[in-house]
């Protein structure tokens, strides 16, 4: 019996491996130094959202009326 247990160890293992290697073939990112292309974001749900970043309107926006000096991008990439 621990030996069915030990081989069924191996093969998820191996299994893990096998799909956490990196997504070389995927598609490539931007260049360093290059510009983020442009897009549109939805209104922001509430009136304290959109005062937190700076708009003035209750429109779809661009990250270009944002009033920062920094925005930090996080993209989550969920299946």
């Amino acid at each position: 019996m621990k030996r069915t247990g030990l081989i069924w160890c191996l093969v998820c293992l191996a299994a893990c491996v096998a799909f956490m290697r990196p997504a070389s073939g995927c598609a490539e990112g931007l260049p360093i130094g290059s510009t983020l292309p442009s897009f549109v974001l939805p209104v922001p749900a509430t009136q304290e959202e959109m005062n937190y970043l700076g708009l003035k309107e209750r429109a779809p926006f661009s990250l270009s009326q944002v009033s920062a000096k920094l925005i930090l991008i996080e993209v989550v990439n969920a299946l």
